[in-house]
C-alpha cells in the first residue's frame, strides 16, 4: 500500500521544500519508489528535482485538466525519485476547486487512479499559504511532517491542528497528524535550547522526531544545481540528517500506522 505523506507549515524559511526534496529523495537511496509532487506555484520542488535540459513539460494542472497524472509524471534527478511539476497555473486549480464543491472530490479521484503498485511513497510538498489545494492534500494524505526551525513556526502548530482536526473529523479519518522536525538548527539559539521542555509539552509529546536537521549553507546551493543534498553534497552534515531522520521515520512508518 502506498503511503501519502504531506510535508507542510504556514511560515516560509521552515525548510518545508528543502525537507519534501530530501526525505524522497533519501527514501529512493533507500531503494523505495517515490513520488514527488509539487503541490505549490512558486515550483521549488520543481526546481530541485526536474532535470534542466528538460525545457518543455506538463505540470499537475495539464494532468488535473485531463484527469490523467501520467502526462505530467517524469523522473528526476534523484535516484528512484519520479516528480510531479508545478508552475504558476496551480493557482488556476485552486480558484476552481473554491467554485466547484465537488473539486474535492474530482482532486481525490484523480490522485486514486495513481498506480499504487508503482510507488511505495507519494511526498507532496504543500503551498505554506491555506488554500484549497494544500487542504486537497490533507484530504489525500495518510500523515504528514511538519519542519519547524523558530517559536514563530512552533506556535502556528496549534492552528495548524485546528485544521487537521477538522480534516479528519470530516472527510478524512485516517490522517495521523505525523511528526514534528526541527530544521535549521543552531544551538546558540534559545530555541534550540529548550527543545527539550518543547517536546514535552502536552499538544506535542511523542510527535517531534529526534534528529533535528542543522543550519547549514550547502543547501541554499542544491536548488540552482537542479539536485538534493545526496547529489550535491553527500558527505555534508545536512545529507547525514536526512538520511538520518528518513531512516527513523521509516521505523514509525513501517512499525506502526503513523
Amino acid at each position: 500500500m502506498t503511503k501519502k505523506v504531506t510535508v507542510i507549515n504556514r511560515k516560509g524559511g521552515a525548510c518545508k521544500t528543502t525537507t519534501a526534496v530530501n526525505i524522497a529523495a533519501a527514501l529512493g537511496l533507500k531503494g523505495y519508489k517515490v513520488l514527488a509532487i509539487d503541490l505549490d506555484p512558486q515550483a521549488d520542488l520543481t526546481a530541485y528535482l526536474l532535470p534542466n535540459e528538460l525545457s518543455e513539460f506538463k505540470t499537475l494542472t495539464d494532468g488535473f485538466d485531463k484527469q490523467d497524472l501520467s502526462i505530467c509524471t517524469y523522473p528526476s534527478t534523484a535516484e528512484n525519485v519520479d516528480v510531479i511539476p508545478a508552475d504558476e497555473k496551480l493557482d488556476r486549480i485552486d480558484n476552481q476547486l473554491r467554485q466547484d464543491e465537488l473539486g474535492i472530490l474530482q482532486l481525490s479521484d484523480l490522485f486514486g487512479k495513481l498506480d499504487s503498485s508503482k510507488y511505495d511513497y507519494v511526498i507532496l510538498d504543500s503551498a505554506p499559504e491555506r488554500t484549497r489545494l494544500s487542504s486537497g492534500a490533507l484530504v489525500l494524505s495518510d500523515t504528514l511532517i511538519m519542519p519547524i526551525e523558530s517559536y514563530a513556526s512552533y506556535k502556528k502548530i496549534a492552528t495548524m491542528f485546528k485544521e487537521f482536526k477538522r480534516i479528519k473529523e470530516t472527510v478524512n479519518p485516517k490522517l495521523h497528524f505525523g511528526h514534528i522536525l526541527i530544521t535549521v538548527a543552531e544551538p546558540q539559539t534559545n530555541f534550540f535550547k529548550e527543545l527539550e521542555t518543547i517536546k514535552e509539552h502536552e499538544a506535542i509529546k511523542g510527535m517531534v522526531l529526534d534528529t533535528v536537521i542543522p543550519k547549514n549553507i550547502t543547501f541554499k546551493e542544491c536548488m540552482p544545481a537542479n539536485k538534493s543534498i545526496f547529489s550535491h553534497n553527500p558527505h555534508s552534515s545536512g545529507a547525514e540528517a536526512y538520511m538520518k531522520v528518513t531512516e527513523e521515520l521509516i521505523k514509525k512508518w513501517e512499525g506502526s500506522n503513523d
